[in-house]
């Protein structure tokens, strides 16, 4: 098994609620202009995994990028959620329903400038290694 559907619904249920912005699996629609009650927000990006079996088990190593964005000026709105998502996710015991989360790390997060000056993007990076409960 893959993983990548139980993979995303352990990240947005342990953020829904528990971060200071609204956690989303796509970009939300929003009318021209992007109104500023919008941000910030994050929206659960590329994810991909590779198969971690054994021959006792079947598992997965999953990618999984976050995207935060904010209209805040200056960059420590995002450096603040990224951190949030950080104490929420890095090291800590999760759980999936018929799975075990046996690891999620924090592999990475930037902040690159966009080339606007309307929004803040920052991108963070975690790998969850999750086999099937044993």
């Amino acid at each position: 098994m893959i993983y990548l559907a139980e993979g995303q619904k352990l990240i947005f249920d342990t953020l829904s609620g528990n971060i200071s912005a609204s956690v989303f699996d796509d970009v939300p629609q929003q009318p021209p202009g992007m109104p500023a009650d919008s941000f910030p927000y994050v929206v659960i990006g590329f994810d991909d995994a590779e198969s971690f079996d054994t021959d006792s088990w079947t598992g997965a190593q999953l990618q999984a990028e976050l995207h935060v964005w904010s209209t805040y000026k200056g960059k420590l709105e995002v450096k603040q959620i990224i951190a949030e998502i950080y104490a929420l996710l890095h090291r800590q015991a999760l759980s999936i329903e018929g799975a075990a989360v046996v690891d999620c790390l924090h592999t990475f997060s930037t902040i690159p400038d966009v080339g606007a000056d309307k929004y803040v993007h920052g991108i963070s990076r975690y790998r969850l290694t999750i086999t099937e409960a044993l």
